[in-house]
């Protein structure tokens, strides 16, 4: 349970972040700061409370510590192609549609630079569905912790909100690293890898990391 001062930490930021990183104006002036005072960009979109230094952290949640609040998908009307380094986004790409994960990669691809790379990390709806199926009886502890488990990463949600009701916002579609690979592919990426994930307790059986290059 979080003590008052740390509650009034926390809506001290929602205020900040709404009334001043919210705004267009300083959204402009914040990222010509960061052309003019970095070597390189390094957008790290969808960040929720994962903050990293070196990495322009941005999330359209403003209760979070980000550098910038805006949705992944706006990202493209205020930074300039071929401009950016890396994209990282861990556990966000499946909130968007089919459709409109296909013209944010594409996008994503404009800004890159050259050789600039794209870093994914996803549960694999594969590894998922073979981990639901693999579930002899949900009258087995274990098995229903993994069946829930594997509906759990498929819908986006957390223990946490589900033991105390909360409203949460649920994917949108399913990736697995083969069908990824091949849209980014066809969207003109290069030297795909496939790899083990890296955030998100590191659960192999469940997620994969995929790294492309522009």
């Amino acid at each position: 349970m979080q003590d008052k001062g740390s509650i009034m930490k926390n809506e001290l930021r929602k205020i900040v972040n709404i009334v001043f990183k919210n705004n267009v104006l300083y959204k402009k002036l914040h990222i010509l700061f960061l052309y003019f005072k970095k070597k390189e960009l390094n957008l790290h979109l969808c960040c929720g409370r994962l903050y990293e230094k070196g990495w322009v952290n941005i999330d359209a949640n403003p209760s979070v510590k980000t550098d910038l609040i805006m949705d992944m998908i706006d990202v493209k009307k205020y930074f300039s192609n071929h401009s950016i380094k890396n994209i990282k986004i861990i556990h966000g790409l499946s909130y968007l549609r089919f459709h409109e994960a296909l013209d944010f990669l594409k996008d994503c691809y404009n800004l890159l630079e050259n050789d600039g790379r794209l870093i994914i990390e996803i549960p694999d709806i594969k590894k998922l569905s073979k981990n639901i199926l693999g579930v002899d009886s949900l009258c087995d502890e274990k098995g229903y912790l993994s069946y829930i488990e594997a509906l759990r990463a498929i819908y986006a949600f957390d223990l946490g909100e589900h033991q105390n009701k909360v409203n949460y916002i649920t994917y949108k579609f399913g990736w697995s690293a083969e069908h990824l690979k091949y849209e980014l592919e066809k969207l003109g990426y290069k030297n795909i890898q496939i790899e083990n994930p890296e955030y998100h307790c590191q659960l192999c059986n469940r997620d994969f990391r995929l790294i492309a290059s522009k």
